[in-house]
């Protein structure tokens, strides 16, 4: 048997079954009560028969509770009903005052709180019955002392009687004092602290008793002061007499909850008798008043205090009984305790160092009653639950108490399935689903195991011990394996292990799909057998260097299981346990036959480039040639054309110059005119021919590539143009720093032609102006351009720009002004196109009629073409 000790306070509450004390005379052993407001074990609670049935010292004051309850219940209900049914005769029992209709609610509700409080132990029908009183009560006497009716009296039923000079349906003034009594006795149920309960409501019972008893023994007598205080209203005779018994019924509900048990009487004791006693006194002294004044005659105060002295002898002998009784239990209580204290002592010692030995251990150990109270909990549970022991709840509460919940959800844990309580019903159980929610919201998983300490004879529980480890750990780990898990059957690669013999112990989906195998057809085999794996040296050494070296990578041939052979590049590594002793391999396969296949294929296709490489180079040699060659003859051709032109244009021209300077008499106007044509068109001819030639040098000359500054380059240019034509105001604008790669007198053609061309064709502008920057492009390192305010051109025929004697205005709007490459027969942008061409580079304008040109050019040179 576990007995609590001293040291285990903070783990195992007072009032656990095993840690007896001397036993009274009406039960056996009684448990050690929970010490709320004194030291642990100084007083025992009420004891309890074989078997947890009550004994005498518990049953007889619960009778009498539920009697008196009821009684008040039935008679509150019976007035209550008199008044509806209009029953005077009822109301009137025993007086000329009636009980009001409040009254008689307020007795059914009281009845019913101390029936449930007898039966039920329930505090909230008290709690609720003891507001209704009080506040009925103090309302009451609210009404008295500020002679106001508050809306009460008749909220329910209209008071057809009432005596003279009373408020119709007001409950006399001591009857308000008793229901402010009444609620006060019952709300001490609640947050009052148990130790001092039963003196408040004995003390309640008792000036009730008082108040009710000098009522009653004044109707009996015939004396008006007794029942009615004031001459403002009276107390009922049935309502004297009902709040006797309520006042009984207090008591005897007191002596339940007394907590003086076998060592003597209740301390509250002598305030019944205290208030009996100025009761009577009280009673005696407006008796005797009444008696003096001839109100009551001798021979009735005779009888009615012979009838006081037999219940004061009563009631003197019934506390001498009790004082006996209780003298004699103290006495059996103590010698029991002497017999008992060594023993008990060995019991403690043995459960202290066994509460020492569960301390100690890593895993929680929980102990309950049989009834399924907390008894005592290890460092280790308090650590999981988050409490130690709590007293005072059953097994029901122990879910939400400790916050034990089904894993994964916000379920409370049902108590029936709990392990400890099916322990506390002889059944052993194990569960692996509870998790406890700390403060912080953290949830703590649990493995429990449960099972029941039987007695000696092997039937009856005595407790009931719960077993549990933490398996946050272990959930941990078994969710890294299984995430690893998953992510080995994400892979597209066959992802095996085998033993040290080559059977397969693992086969993931990754291998299912490119083998065809199925992991149930797989595992268990040997892998080579079944693979019919083609090694590039012997197996055996494989294996060895895998074992020395963790791990082998190379390329295996496999077959499958439709009997197509593959080849996988394969990455071995060795699974070693505890002391580097080998447990198998894992191997990790790649399907490389299709790139296998494919290098196969490329290397085929280079070797077949490769030739066609050496036949193309063979032919581009001689197309190259060939084209040189043509080249050279297209420039002698053109050389050689435009020589052998110019002689018969030389000797046009000059035959016309003599025909007009000899023979000018001889001619009229129009015929000079045509000689003066003849020679514009020989000079025409020739310029002509001056800009073939040039186009043919420029397309054919050699390249030297070098740095070329063309912010430099276009300030130049530009001083040059301001010195010829000094009487034009343009607005030049230079990027600075604009430098590239290029043939220096090509790109300074390049350069003259578009700024040539800019200059002549703003000669219209008051205010003109010419920009060379550079922007940025996606197709080149570098753009630049020459930008006009000038007269522009028709986007329309952009595409002739760039042709050879192809111009957009007349001659003689814009004559070429003899500096450039291009002197007004339309080849300089053409000239500047294919020098660009030549440097890599792309030229194109953009631009509208008035609104200017814009001509812009990109270089990307990095060779001589």
């Amino acid at each position: 048997m576990l007995i609590q000790g001293t040291d285990e306070a903070r783990s195992a509450p007072a009032g656990a079954p095993a840690a007896p004390l001397p036993a009274a005379p009406d039960g056996p052993a009684a448990p050690l009560p929970a010490a709320a407001d004194g030291p642990a074990a100084s007083l025992p609670a009420a004891p309890e028969g074989p078997a947890g049935v009550p004994s005498r010292r518990q049953w007889v004051p619960d009778v009498i509770t539920t009697a008196g309850g009821l009684l008040c219940s039935a008679v509150g209900l019976t007035v209550m009903a008199a008044w509806f049914a209009r029953v005077t005769a009822i109301l009137r029992f025993g007086s000329k005052n009636p009980m009001s209709f409040n009254t008689a609610l307020a007795f059914v509700v009281t009845g019913v709180a101390l029936v449930v409080l007898a039966r039920r132990r329930q505090p909230r029908a008290a709690l609720a019955a003891g507001l209704f009183d009080a506040v009925l009560g103090v309302v009451i006497l609210a009404e008295y002392a500020l002679h106001r009716d508050l809306g009460i009296d008749q909220l329910v039923v209209k008071a057809y009687i009432a005596p003279p000079h009373v408020v119709p349906g007001r409950p006399a003034i001591n009857t308000a004092v008793c229901l402010a009594l009444t609620g006060t006795a019952l709300l001490v149920w609640g947050p009052w602290r148990r130790r001092r309960r039963p003196a408040v409501v004995a003390a309640a019972g008792s000036v009730i008793g008082a108040i009710a008893l000098i009522a009653t023994f004044g109707y009996a007598t015939g004396n008006p002061g007794t029942y009615g205080w004031w001459h403002v209203s009276a107390m009922a005779f049935l309502t004297a007499v009902t709040f006797l018994v309520l006042a009984l019924t207090l008591i005897s509900a007191a002596w339940r909850d007394s907590r003086a048990g076998h060592a003597g009487l209740p301390r509250w004791l002598p305030m019944p008798a205290g208030a009996l006693a100025l009761g009577l006194a009280v009673w005696l002294s407006l008796t005797g008043r009444a008696v003096a004044t001839g109100r009551i005659s001798t021979g009735t105060f005779t009888g009615a205090a012979t009838a006081l002295g037999l219940v004061m002898a009563g009631l003197v002998g019934l506390v001498v009984w009790l004082a006996q009784h209780a003298e004699g239990r103290r006495r059996v209580a103590v010698a029991e305790a002497a017999l008992r204290s060594a023993a008990e002592l060995a019991a403690r010692e043995g459960e202290q160092r066994l509460f020492q030995f569960l301390d100690a251990m890593p895993i929680g150990v929980f102990i309950t009653s049989p009834d399924g109270r907390p008894y005592y909990a290890n460092g280790e549970a308090e650590r999981l639950l988050g409490r130690g022991v709590v007293s005072g709840i059953g097994t029901g509460e122990l879910a939400e108490t400790y916050s034990a919940f089904r894993t994964g959800t916000d379920q409370l844990y049902p108590a029936e399935s709990m392990p400890v309580v099916r322990a506390t019903l002889g059944q052993p159980s194990h569960v692996d689903d509870i998790e406890i929610h700390g403060p912080d919201g953290a949830a703590t998983p649990l493995e429990v195991w449960g099972r029941p300490v039987f007695g000696a004879g092997g039937e009856v529980v005595d407790y009931a011990i719960a077993a549990f480890a933490d398996m946050s750990e272990r959930h941990a780990k078994e969710k890294i394996i299984a995430g690893q898990a998953a992510l080995l059957e994400l892979a597209h690669d066959a992802i095996l292990a085998m033993d040290p013999d080559g059977h397969i112990t693992y086969w993931n989906a990754g291998a299912e799909h490119i083998y065809g195998f199925t992991r149930a057809e797989a595992v268990g085999q040997k892998c080579h057998d079944m693979l019919r794996t083609q090694f590039p040296e012997p197996r055996a050494s494989i294996e060895a260097i895998t074992a020395q070296r963790g791990r082998w990578d190379g390329e295996l041939t496999h077959r499958c299981a439709d009997g197509q052979s593959i080849i996988v590049e394969s990455r071995w590594a060795a699974q070693c346990g505890p002391g580097g002793s080998l447990l198998g391999f894992m191997q990790i396969n790649r399907d490389i036959t299709s790139r296998k296949d494919a290098e196969r294929e490329a290397l085929r296709r280079a070797e077949e480039i490769q030739a066609l490489n050496a036949t193309l180079e063979q032919r581009v040699q001689q197309r190259t040639v060939y084209l040189e060659r043509a080249n050279k003859h297209l420039a002698a051709f053109t050389y050689s054309a435009a020589h052998d032109l110019r002689t018969p244009l030389r000797g046009i021209s000059g035959f016309a110059e003599a025909l007009v300077e000899e023979y000018a008499d001889g001619l009229d106007e129009t015929g000079r005119g045509y000689a003066g044509r003849i020679q514009a068109a020989s000079a025409h001819m020739a310029t002509v021919l001056d800009d073939l030639l040039h186009l043919s040098r420029v397309s054919t000359a050699e390249m030297n590539l070098q740095d070329v500054d063309l912010s430099a380059e276009v300030t130049a240019i530009c001083d040059q143009l301001r010195t010829r034509d000094p009487g034009r105001r343009v607005l030049v604008t230079v990027e600075d720093g604009v430098r590239v790669t290029a043939d220096r007198p090509l790109i300074q053609i390049v350069l003259e032609n578009l700024l040539e061309n800019a200059w002549k064709f703003t000669a219209g502008r008051e205010h003109a102006t010419i920009e060379f920057a550079a922007t940025p492009v996606d197709d080149a390192p570098l753009c630049c351009y020459v930008r006009d305010n000038g007269a522009g051109f028709d986007p329309a025929y952009a595409d002739k720009l760039f042709q050879p004697f192809q111009r957009l205005h007349a001659a003689s709007e814009y004559p070429g002004n003899g500096t450039g490459t291009g002197t007004g027969t339309g080849t300089g942008l053409a000239s500047v196109q294919r020098i660009i061409d030549r440097h890599g580079g792309r030229t194109w304008a953009e631009g509208a009629v008035g609104c200017g040109a814009t001509i812009y050019f990109t270089l990307d040179a990095k060779e001589t073409p």
